[in-house]
């Protein structure tokens, strides 16, 4: 066929002379296609320059399946092409290498992804060299390569991991700025949610700021504007939590005699309890434990002053028990009081003979000697002793060590035997072989000393009228963050089933034990506190949340929107994971999560950290970038945390911070060791008065794990003299 027929195609006028040159017309067909190939030829290349659709847009997991379909029907098409050429085509080599790799692509989950995440490297890299100047000015700041990242990435789930410092707020208004200003994303199609009121304000402000008019709100003002707009009636209850257990404690337990038990057991043996007595260990740490009866007394008789009063300490959980035992049962005691015995010829004698014996003689014999217990009404002492069953403190460091506490305990056996006092001695294996206290009542038995019926009611009261024992107020603290963390996961009362079961199968006879006595009280409260609710036709936050996301999977979601920001999403509970879940997948919009799990502070509230560091459990194929430039602080201390959160063995794998502070210190932590409360206050008085001589106007954040750690300290003279230089947080 003449090349001057196809030329002359478009020139057929009639039905007649088209048929006549029919097999012309397929001729200019092929033609046709082949033009478009040649002009198209990068679209058969993008496989291999990694420019899928030009590198235009970002490719998300949901783009690929239009990706796969277009490219799909492409393929063909050539394949097509390459029959009718008879593979004489010019452009064999590239189409046969692009249908090659199509059809790899189809096969290999592995290849695709591989040339996705090229093509959007490029994708960034373009869009970036094209809106250079709004990136480099943004609020008069210029966005690091990760936060530029983080605002071109499109992906369905992209989780930002940024650590303290690193501007993550600004990070979220950036990417709202060129949602909205570059890509043309309406403000409407834009939700942001943060975790506090807090943490909404600031958004809100920086947003007001740009005209960025975009919806903001936290999860409970978010479920409870659902529940309007679904017409759901409900009214909220807010602190009947701390009223139904105020009413439980003072009313309900103080009448009945077995909640009263557990109650005084719990506090006595099991609560506050470190991980290596819960283990079966003993520890060399430096400990001091104030004893039930040291705190009674001390609330009893507040009106002394920390400065005259003598605080009874121990040095040891073990020694914990005992002293509380002791306390409950109404057998006197003294703590280490000094070893003294009247003056009797034959005892110096037998004390010359114990080597590293130093003692001197007045009326008395008074050696360098203070056992752990002494019993005024008996005249016999106790000790406890850190060993197993062979006698060896296995719980030190080195073979060294434990010869010499083994020593030391034949040494006070010695003594007491030279001296011819009783020594009752208790031993840690005790807690892992036999029932500890159990062992303890059968050898204060056998010395005759007599264990008194404990009057757990009389005991109940006064530490209720003292209010401030630590342990009560942080039991109270333990069942509120219990119900909220249980009612943030969607459990309801049969779920104390599955937990009493699985407490059950506890090997750990101590663990077992607390978490028995534990869970009766907090089961009652949790009773006590949804029949509340129930009369009062209230619901509580968590109840907002979860209805709220219930209607949603009902009946839809009434905003269609295009993108959701979630603000310190490692504050996540799974009720607001449900809430999100639902609405995302009504909408189909795409979400964007930023959060550190090194700063998950809410989790009494209910939060979960492993919605976050387990993100893509959640929400599949996550995108995952991580911000770690800061200017908040030194290297030197950003070095120092990240050696202590990372013994967690379940934080996210993310690297350090990388300072960019201009204010390097060598040295900016200081640990003091305090053996009391008292001592603490006056260290971190000095501290301040330290610091204020240093600099006058310097600023002083004081953080405490709760109130009670604060309130020690802000109700000194010191700080009410000087508070209005003195920002309080919890």
């Amino acid at each position: 066929m003449e090349k001057a027929n196809y030329k002359s195609f478009q020139h057929y006028r009639t039905l007649k002379e088209f048929l006549e040159n029919f097999n012309n017309f397929n001729y200019c067909i092929h033609k046709s296609n082949e033009k478009w190939i040649r002009n198209n030829v990068n679209i058969i290349e993008s496989l291999d320059t990694y420019e899928i659709w030009d590198n235009r847009q970002y490719i998300a997991k949901s783009d690929i399946p239009r990706f796969k379909y277009e490219y799909q029907i492409l393929a063909n098409n050539l394949s097509e092409f390459l029959d009718e050429s008879n593979g004489k085509s010019s452009l064999k080599s590239k189409i046969e290498r692009f249908i090659n790799k199509f059809n790899a692509i189809q096969k290999n989950i592995n290849i695709l992804n591989s040339i996705i995440d090229k093509s959007n490297e490029k994708f960034i890299a373009k869009e970036y060299q094209n809106n250079k100047g709004f990136f480099s000015d943004i609020e008069g700041k210029q966005l690091y390569e990760k936060q530029i990242e983080a605002v071109l990435n499109d992906e369905d789930h992209l989780q930002i991991i940024a650590g303290a410092g690193t501007g993550k707020t600004f990070t979220l208004l950036s990417k709202v700025k060129y949602l909205t200003e570059i890509k043309g994303v309406s403000p409407e199609d834009i939700l942001a949610i943060s975790f506090s009121n807090a943490s909404v304000k600031d958004i809100q402000k920086k947003m007001d700021k740009h005209n960025l008019n975009i919806d903001i709100s936290t999860f409970h003002k978010l479920g409870k504007t659902i529940l309007k707009e679904k017409a759901v009636p409900f009214s909220l209850d807010k602190d009947g939590l701390d009223d139904v257990i105020d009413d439980y404690f003072y009313k309900e337990v103080i009448e009945d005699p077995d909640k009263i038990k557990d109650v005084i057991e719990l506090l006595s043996y099991y609560f506050n309890i470190p991980t290596s007595i819960i283990n079966e260990e003993e520890s060399d740490e430096d400990e001091r434990y104030e004893t039930f009866k040291s705190k009674i007394l001390y609330n009893e008789y507040k009106e002394s002053t920390f400065k005259t009063l003598q605080f009874e300490t121990v040095k040891s959980k073990y020694e914990l028990w005992i002293a509380n035992y002791l306390f409950l049962h109404n057998i006197n005691y003294t703590y280490e009081k000094n070893y003294e015995r009247p003056v009797n010829e034959e005892h110096i004698k037998n004390l010359e003979n114990i080597p590293d014996t130093y003692y001197k003689v007045t009326d008395k014999i008074i050696l360098d000697y203070n056992p752990d217990f002494y019993f005024d009404d008996y005249d016999i002492y106790l000790e406890h002793f850190g060993v197993d069953k062979n006698g060896w403190a296995t719980w030190m460091d080195t073979e060294e060590e434990m010869i010499k506490y083994r020593e030391g305990i034949i040494w006070k056996r010695r003594i007491h035997e030279a001296c011819e006092t009783e020594m009752i001695e208790l031993y840690s294996y005790y807690h892992h072989d036999k029932n500890y206290f159990e062992e303890f009542r059968k050898k204060l038995t056998d010395a005759g000393i007599e264990i008194n019926d404990v009057n757990y009611k009389k005991v109940y009261k006064r530490v209720i009228d003292c209010k401030k024992i630590d342990e009560f107020e942080n039991l109270k603290d333990l069942i509120i963050r219990f119900i909220r963390l249980f009612k943030g996961n969607d459990y309801d009362e049969y779920y104390f089933d599955e937990i009493e079961k699985e407490n059950f199968n506890e090997e750990n006879n101590f663990i077992r034990t607390r978490n028995k006595l534990l869970l009766r009280i907090i089961k009652n409260v949790y009773r006590r506190y949804e029949t509340h609710l129930k009369e009062n036709n209230k619901i509580d936050f968590d109840d907002m949340v979860n209805k709220a996301a219930s209607k949603v999977a009902e009946t839809g979601f009434n905003n269609h929107y295009r993108y959701i920001l979630v603000d310190e999403y490692q504050d996540t509970s799974f009720t607001r994971y449900k809430l999100l879940k639902e609405i995302k997948d009504s909408t189909n919009a795409k979400l964007v999560v930023v959060g550190d799990d090194w700063q998950s502070i809410y989790r009494f509230t209910g939060c979960d950290i492993k919605l976050f560091t387990n993100f893509n459990e959640y929400f599949s194929d996550p995108a995952e970038i991580i911000i770690n430039k800061t200017h908040r602080n030194s290297q030197s201390l950003l070095n120092a945390s990240k050696r202590f959160i990372t013994e967690n063995t379940n934080q996210l794998k993310k690297g350090g911070l990388k300072s960019v502070s201009s204010n390097q210190i060598e040295k900016p932590i200081k640990v003091c060791q305090c053996d009391s409360n008292y001592t603490q206050i006056l260290v971190l008085e000095d501290i301040i008065q330290k610091i204020a001589e240093k600099d006058d106007n310097e600023s002083i954040l004081i953080l405490g794990r709760n109130n009670n750690d604060i309130n020690q300290f802000t109700k000194t003279p010191l700080f009410k003299k000087q508070q209005d230089k003195y920002k309080k947080k919890k």
